[in-house]
């Protein structure tokens, strides 16, 4: 019959690894899974963006690249992608702490939001929504232009012997 030629894979998260799931289980059982980890570099500073209702949430784009070869030469492919933070616990420390270029590792769901725009052309975009898993791997130092300027006068003045 059609189970013969059902095979169902359900994704282990601990070990990454597929498991052959009976089919007779996968008939009977709807499994569903929206997740997704990435580990890149912060393309644009942090935006918190509050809402009337006092929630905020934190967005901003994440670069990952894919390393292969063509032609035999290594290349490298940047694939964007769109970051919101939800959980109110994290978004003080991402706003504070994550700067332009820092690597930043985190899980969570992809979501689509759809709109219409001035013009009246429907326009989407695909987000992933970071609810708790977020880690700061090495933060871009930031120099601010205090300690830029204080920089160049130790340099122009003469030093000591």
């Amino acid at each position: 019959s059609s189970l013969s030629f059902q095979m169902a894979f359900a994704l282990r998260s601990s070990t990454s690894t597929l498991t052959r799931v009976s089919p007779l289980f996968a008939q009977r059982t709807a499994f569903y899974l929206n997740q997704v980890t990435l580990a890149g570099k912060v393309g644009r500073a942090p935006q918190v963006i509050t809402f009337p209702s006092g929630a905020s949430v934190v967005k901003f784009p994440l670069a990952t690249q894919t390393v292969f070869k063509k032609d035999g030469e290594r290349a490298t492919k940047t694939e964007w992608h769109n970051i919101t933070i939800t959980n109110p616990d994290l978004i003080p420390f991402v706003s504070n702490n994550v700067t332009v270029g820092a690597d930043v590792y985190l899980s969570g769901s992809l979501n689509t939001q759809k709109w219409v725009n001035a013009e009246g052309q429907n326009r989407q975009r695909l987000e992933i929504v970071c609810r708790n898993d977020f880690k700061l791997i090495s933060a871009r130092p930031q120099q601010n232009q205090n300690e830029e300027e204080e920089e160049e006068a130790d340099e122009d003045e003469p030093q000591q012997e």
